[in-house]
């Protein structure tokens, strides 16, 4: 917000707005929300009371921090049939936005003081009606064979996310605009995507909803919509000439026109018909064929109507007709047959005068995805709408009152009037954003903000169960979730970027993609070590990729002066293949959990599994990193092919050199990396690629790198295996 300037002001007379009276409030609560005066008393003495209060993540919001007179009406809004109703939507409104636990004490013990009969207030949200009702919904679409969409059918229902759907589904009843707040990872999106099928669409396909990615050059044309060339020209002249094939036997019956022009028609009739038959043979102009019915509509016969339509004007007729069914008995449509023909003939003219303007047109008006959504009545995502300027989404105001309407001053007038929009009564509008502090996010303006249902979503406690509960789902060998999670919990006390729930679940995916259940055969040493590969490439390779250590480094890692290594080394170190100071600490903790966390411990020592597993392990990913891997790539021999063009990615072992994973058994985990590499490259992790050593028995890995521009170089035959030298093209 800025302040106008005093000679702008100045042409103005100014009307300062204060507060409402809290007698007046009170006449305006009872009469809009319709509820009863005891429950607006109450809503008022809690409105009162958290005014004196101020929330430490908006202080600077003063007494309107807690609540505002929007969140009154939104609460009364909601219709609470009781005291203890009307405490739990109280809180759902006011206290399940606020981002701290001391914030959410003082609205819980506002509602406990001011509520009859409301003791403690708790709620569990995996009881809640809401969700029972999405979930029955969901389980009922799902049985009748309907079409579901990616990611719904595999929703693990935590307490979490039973929060986020009962909150999101009580905004959904009210028609109130939601805004999801929390760290990315955090399951806004899935929460949108859940509510919007079970509850919003109903099998309806023009319902869908649709999501709209904000970034920094967001426009309001992405909402609203812009004109655009016109599209499908070669549609509409092919229809042009099925409608002049249509039109020419009409005039013939209607006005006398013939073949050769000897009938009764007059010259402009003629003339038309002589052009409706070259359109009629994808031969003429359509721009030729628009004037010829411009003239000839100018000349057509009006048919004799009754007295008592004459008398009303045509434009008149036509007003009165909009939105209206005609009755049967309406003296419009008694006619003779003679009029018949003629009314079917020139509204079949005018049909073909407007497909010809169609095709003339150079541009045209294309609704926008925020304007579509509001037409058919589905559910419409903001993602990361704290992205895009407040220019932009200050357009949006009219869409987030009650009211629900666009002016879309942008389009082309049609008519005599702007185009407004009014939302169907089943629209709905959902936004998401990260809190203010990651690079190019910050918090929305007050007055966006208040617009909006706030709802702040947690970020997932790698601590509590239910995390282990969402990650052991996705496993094949639910065993390694708690030790995954505990890796995680040390890896993100000692980097400078933290991981997210995406980087943990990726991490599964990985090894269930490559590790067999043990009831499909799988062998559990083979799980262990596909989870410290799984482990490699998640935490290990994740440090500079934007990333770094600040933590302690095992004292083994630190070079002689006793500091991590200075430039110079820290770049000798990735030229030559080794992993840097602070990746073999990462390493060095993953090895360790092999023997210290009893689950992987049982999986390489327990029944089954064969003598010396354990060792095998760490004497591969021991010694500083992989003990396989050998630097042999210096800057001579980068220089040496192709003219320094081509820059060795890495290098594999001698065959001398003793691992575990020199068996041919690794093929079978050479489709899962393919599929997990993307934009960042091979580069990104080194790891899991070096311990393929390119055993490779259906040539995807020579595809993979083909389509990469990569070069494959056969360095000779193994003991059973080839081993291959990788060159990646040199940056510019």
């Amino acid at each position: 917000r800025k302040m106008l300037s005093r000679a702008f002001r100045n042409r103005f007379t100014e009307i300062f707005v204060s507060e409402l009276p809290r007698d007046e409030l009170a006449v305006v609560i009872g009469k809009r929300c319709e509820v009863p005066p005891s429950f607006v008393k109450t809503m008022l003495a809690v409105y009162e009371d958290l005014q004196q209060h101020r929330s430490t993540s908006s202080v600077f919001l003063g007494k309107q921090s807690f609540m505002t007179v929007r969140d009154l009406l939104r609460w009364g809004h909601r219709k609470p049939g009781s005291y203890l109703e009307l405490a739990v939507e109280g809180y759902a409104l006011l206290g399940e936005r606020l981002r701290k636990e001391e914030d959410r004490d003082v609205v819980r013990k506002s509602l406990e003081k001011q509520c009859q009969g409301v003791k403690k207030l708790s709620i569990d949200y995996t009881e809640d009606p809401l969700v029972k009702e999405i979930q029955a919904k969901i389980a009922s679409r799902i049985a009748s064979g309907d079409q579901v969409p990616s990611g719904i059918g595999e929703v693990v229902w935590t307490p979490a996310f039973c929060r986020m759907c009962a909150l999101m589904g009580r905004c959904i009843k009210s028609k109130e605009p939601a805004l999801l707040i929390g760290e990315t990872g955090g399951g806004k999106t899935m929460a949108c995507q859940v509510l919007s099928w079970a509850l919003i669409e109903e099998g309806n396909a023009s319902r869908q909803l649709r999501i709209l990615n904000c970034h920094q050059q967001t426009e309001t044309a992405d909402f609203i919509g812009s004109l655009r060339p016109v599209r499908g020209r070669d549609v509409i002249f092919e229809r042009i000439c099925a409608k002049a094939g249509e039109l020419i036997p009409e005039m013939d019956s209607a006005l006398g026109t013939t073949e050769d022009g000897s009938g009764t028609a007059e010259g402009p009739f003629v003339k038309l018909r002589e052009v409706l038959v070259l359109a009629q043979q994808a031969d003429g102009n359509p721009k030729t064929l628009s004037q010829a019915l411009r003239v000839a509509l100018a000349r057509w016969p009006k048919a004799d109507l009754p007295e008592t339509a004459k008398e009303e004007p045509d434009s008149k007729r036509r007003r009165v007709g909009v939105g209206k069914a005609k009755s049967v008995d309406s003296p419009l449509e008694v006619a003779t047959p003679q009029m018949a023909g003629a009314d079917s003939s020139m509204a079949l003219a005018r049909h073909l005068l407007g497909l010809c303007g169609a095709w003339e047109r150079i541009f045209e008006w294309a609704d926008g995805a925020l304007v579509e959504a509001m037409r058919a009545g589905g559910g419409f995502l903001i993602d990361e709408i704290s992205l895009a300027e407040d220019s932009v989404l200050e357009r949006l105001n009219s869409v987030l009152e009650p009211e629900r309407f666009l002016l879309l001053a942008e389009k082309p007038l049609t008519s005599l009037n702007l185009d407004v929009v009014k939302a169907n009564d089943t629209f709905r509008l959902f936004a998401t954003m990260n809190p203010g502090g990651d690079f190019g996010k910050r918090e929305l303006s007050p007055a966006l903000r208040n617009r909006f249902t706030e709802i702040w979503v947690e970020p997932i406690d790698f601590a509590n169960p239910e995390a282990e509960h969402l990650v052991a789902s996705q496993l094949s060998w639910p065993s390694l979730a708690r030790p995954m999670l505990n890796a995680i919990i040390w890896f993100n006390k000692r980097v400078l970027h933290p991981l997210t729930i995406r980087e943990v679940l990726g991490w599964a995916a990985f090894v269930s993609g490559t590790a067999p259940s043990q009831d499909a055969g799988g062998d559990p040493c083979r799980a262990a070590e596909m989870f410290t590969h799984g482990g490699c490439m998640a935490l290990v390779d994740s440090l500079g990729l934007g990333n770094q250590l600040v933590g302690p480094i095992d004292e083994g890692d630190k070079t002689k002066n006793g500091r991590q290594g200075t430039a110079g080394a820290k770049d000798a170190e990735e030229d030559d293949g080794r992993l840097t100071a602070p990746q073999r600490t990462v390493m060095r903790h993953l090895v360790s959990q092999l023997k210290e966390d009893p689950g992987l411990r049982g999986l390489v020592e327990g029944p089954g599994a064969p003598s010396g597993a354990l060792s095998a392990l760490e004497g591969a990913f021991g010694n500083g990193g992989f003990a396989w891997v050998q630097s042999n790539w210096s800057a001579d021999r980068a220089k040496a092919v192709d003219g320094g063009r081509w820059a060795s990615l890495f290098g594999f072992a001698e065959e001398s050199t003793p691992s575990l994973l020199l068996e041919p058994r690794l093929l079978d985990l050479l489709p899962a990396l393919l599929a997990a590499l993307d934009a960042r490259a091979l580069a990104a992790m080194l790891p899991c690629c070096r311990a393929l050593r390119g055993m490779d028995a259906e040539g995807l890995w020579e595809q993979h790198c083909m389509e990469r521009q990569w070069r494959l170089k056969t360095c000779g035959p193994g003991t059973g295996t080839t081993t291959w030298q990788v060159y990646v093209p040199r940056p510019p």
